[in-house]
């Protein structure tokens, strides 16, 4: 889905229904972890979330009021009813002399978009399902194999993720960008009897 694009949408919806000022922000995030214990898979879990928030802002007599209000329904009938409920809560919202309406902001222009692009490259998922689960094996087996009084293992994760995020305001900018996350945690026992330790280590890097 291209989440750059439902901002644009959410944001001309707004003003096409009376918001004198908007912008939006749309997120969607992907991760993904997989378990082992003692050289074996033991669990994998998928998250995939996505949502959106709007910031709407209205004249009123008194100056301008805004307010905002966020969904996970990216459908057209999600992004009508996150407009209409963003207007009524603005609408009747007090007048904030701080406000600060998007439009007018000092946006990064074509150019410097396109060089700020240039030196952060969208990422593709750092992993996958395979690889992940190799790089938690390959964990565990080091750390088993580090020294011989480490007897047990509580076992190894390894997860990663995909983050995704887009702005568009009313005065026509909107961008994006991705970000890639990798993850290892271990834990393992050492000693024998009732002289046994444990203990644990993870790094996490984008």
């Amino acid at each position: 889905m291209n989440m750059e694009l439902v901002a644009r949408q959410l944001v001309e919806i707004a003003c096409d229904q009376g918001a004198a000022d908007a912008d939006a922000l749309a997120i969607m995030d992907t991760s993904e972890s997989i378990r082992v214990r003692q050289g074996k898979p033991e669990s994998v879990e998928r998250e995939d979330s996505r949502g959106i928030g709007l910031r709407v802002f209205v004249d009123t007599p008194d100056g301008l009021a805004f307010a905002s209000a966020s969904t996970s329904d990216v459908s057209e009938p999600g992004l009508q009813h996150l407009v209409k409920q963003a207007l009524a809560m603005a609408r009747i919202s007090a007048p904030d002399p701080d406000a600060m309406p998007p439009s007018g902001a000092q946006h990064p222009d074509a150019q410097e978009l396109h060089a700020w692009k240039a030196r952060h490259h969208d990422q593709a998922m750092p992993w996958d399902t395979e690889s992940a689960l190799e790089a938690a094996l390959a964990c565990e087996a080091t750390a088993q194999g580090y020294a011989p009084q480490i007897g047990n293992s509580e076992g190894a994760e390894a997860s990663f993720g995909l983050l995704s995020i887009a702005y568009a305001s009313a005065d026509g900018f909107a961008s994006h960008y991705s970000r890639g996350s990798l993850g290892l945690a271990l834990s393992v026992v050492a000693g024998s009897g009732t002289d046994m330790q444990r203990d644990y280590a993870y790094d996490q890097g984008r």
